[in-house]
C-alpha cells in the first residue's frame, strides 16, 4: 500500500510516491578520495505528486543541515538574468509604486534585481541580513538555511525594526522551501497592505514533458509548472496580478507578482487542471526505467566516454541511472574541483586537457545548455582529435538521441 504524505503547498495528506531513486548523496559534497564514497551521507530521494493540487514534490526531505556546503568555494548556482531589466521596469510601473517605495530582498539571489531598481532611481532597496536578522552564524549557508530560518516570527521582528515594505522580492528560493505556506506567511508579515511580492521560480513544464530527470535535486523540494505555480498564491492568501514565463534552454523562469487578497475565502483548484498535472507527473515517472535502459544500452556501445561539468546535474545523471562504470572521468576546469571526486560515483574530476590526453572519443555535456556552445568552441582541439560532444539534456540542440519514450 502506498502511504500518502502531506503536500508542501495545499497541506492535504494526499501526496503519492511516483519515483523512488533510492539512496542518493548530497551533490555539493565532493569527495577527497574515491573510497570516501563508501562512508558518505546518503538519503532516500523520492518524487511524488499531490492528488489535490497536482504539485510535483519531494517526499522524505533531506535534513537541512546536510545540505549546507562543506567548501567555501562551492558555486552559488547562477540563475538566468536576461529578463531582469524587463522585470525591473514592470515593477516600476506597478500602481502605487514611486521613488519613495521600499524594496526588500530575501536572499543573495535578489541582489541583481535590487541593483537594477537602484539604478532606476529606487534607492530604498536593501536585502535581509542573515546574521543580524535571522541569527545565522555559519558562513557557508545558503537559501536552504534562509528558507528554514525566515519564518513569520522573524519576519515580524524585522518589520518592527525596519517597517513594512512596498515590494518584497524572493527569487529562486520558494522551490527550496520545506514549508512554502509558512514562507509566504512570513512575506505577509513584512508587506504593506497594498504592497507587492515578486516571486520567481524555475519552471519544470519542459523538463517533465521531455523526461529530463536531471531536474530532480535534493535541494529543490518543489517542481513548479505554470499552473501549480499560479495556485500557490491562491492557496496562501495572495491575488496574482502579473504572471510571465520566460523561456530558457534548460528550464524557464516563472514570475509572479501578487498582492494580498481582500478575503479569506478558501481556494479550490480546478479539477481539470489538476488532472492534467497528475497525468504529466505520472508519464514522467513511468518513463524513468525505459530512459535508464536506453542510456545504459547506448553507453555500453561507446568507447572512452567522459562527462563535462561537475555539478548537481551531472551528479544526478550519473547516480540516478547508475552510469559510473561507463565514464572514464568527469571534466571541470574549476581549479577547486580538479583533483576531487564526484559524490556517489567517486569518479575523478580532471581539467578539459584530459579529453585529449586520455584519448576520449565521446564527451557528454552536463552543463547548462546556455553554455554548451562556449565549451565546444573552447575545445576545438578535442573535436579535431576526432572527439564528439553531445548533451545529456533533451532540450539541447546537441542532445544525445536515444529515442523518444511516449506513454501518452
Amino acid at each position: 500500500m502506498n502511504t500518502l504524505n502531506t503536500c508542501h503547498i495545499c497541506k492535504k495528506h494526499e501526496v503519492k510516491s511516483l519515483l523512488n531513486l533510492g539512496m542518493q548523496p548530497v551533490c555539493n559534497r565532493f569527495l577527497k578520495k574515491p573510497e570516501e564514497k563508501e562512508k558518505e551521507y546518503k538519503h532516500s530521494l523520492i518524487l511524488g505528486r499531490c492528488r489535490v493540487c497536482g504539485l510535483v514534490q519531494l517526499i522524505n526531505l533531506f535534513p537541512i543541515t546536510n545540505l549546507v556546503p562543506e567548501y567555501e568555494w562551492i558555486v552559488r548556482y547562477a540563475e538566468p538574468e536576461e529578463h531582469l531589466d524587463k522585470l525591473a521596469h514592470i515593477i516600476t510601473n506597478l500602481p502605487g509604486i514611486s521613488n519613495k517605495s521600499r524594496f526588500y530582498g530575501i536572499s543573495f539571489k535578489d541582489d541583481s534585481l535590487l541593483e537594477r531598481m537602484k539604478k532606476l532611481g529606487f534607492t530604498n532597496a536593501w536585502r535581509l541580513d542573515i546574521k543580524k536578522d535571522l541569527d545565522i552564524k555559519e558562513s557557508l549557508v545558503g537559501v536552504e538555511t534562509v528558507q528554514d530560518k525566515f519564518n513569520p516570527e522573524k519576519a515580524r521582528e524585522i518589520a518592527e525594526k525596519q517597517g513594512k515594505q512596498d515590494v518584497i522580492i524572493a527569487r529562486h528560493i520558494l522551490e527550496h522551501c520545506y514549508d512554502a505556506p509558512r514562507f509566504m506567511r512570513a512575506l505577509k508579515e513584512m508587506l504593506k497592505p497594498d504592497g507587492y511580492i515578486v516571486v520567481e521560480v524555475p519552471g519544470c513544464n519542459q523538463a517533465l514533458d521531455l523526461l529530463d530527470y536531471t531536474i530532480i535535486w535534493e535541494e529543490h523540494t518543489i517542481y513548479f509548472t505554470n499552473q501549480t505555480f499560479k495556485q500557490i498564491f491562491d492557496f496562501t492568501g495572495f491575488s496574482l496580478k502579473y504572471f510571465e514565463e520566460v523561456a530558457y534552454p534548460l528550464e524557464s523562469s516563472l514570475i509572479g507578482i501578487a498582492q494580498l487578497k481582500d478575503s479569506d475565502k478558501p481556494f479550490f483548484p480546478d479539477k481539470n487542471v489538476v488532472d492534467k498535472e497528475i497525468r504529466r507527473a505520472e508519464v514522467f515517472a513511468q518513463g524513468f526505467e525505459k530512459t535508464k535502459e536506453k542510456l545504459r544500452n547506448y553507453l555500453s556501445k561507446q568507447n572512452k566516454v567522459a562527462l563535462f561539468g561537475a555539478g548537481h546535474l551531472a551528479c544526478g545523471f550519473i547516480n540516478f541511472f547508475e552510469l559510473k562504470d561507463f565514464f572514464e572521468f568527469v571534466v571541470d576546469d574549476d581549479p577547486n574541483k580538479k583533483g576531487l571526486f564526484m559524490p556517489g560515483s567517486g569518479l575523478p574530476i580532471y581539467g578539459s586537457n584530459a579529453l585529449i590526453e586520455k584519448n576520449i572519443r565521446l564527451c557528454l555535456l552536463s552543463l547548462n545548455p546556455r553554455n554548451e556552445d562556449k565549451v565546444i568552441q573552447k575545445n576545438q582541439g578535442f573535436i579535431k582529435n576526432k572527439g564528439t560532444f553531445l548533451s545529456i539534456f533533451p532540450s539541447s540542440k546537441h542532445a544525445l538521441k536515444i529515442g523518444r519514450i511516449n506513454y501518452c
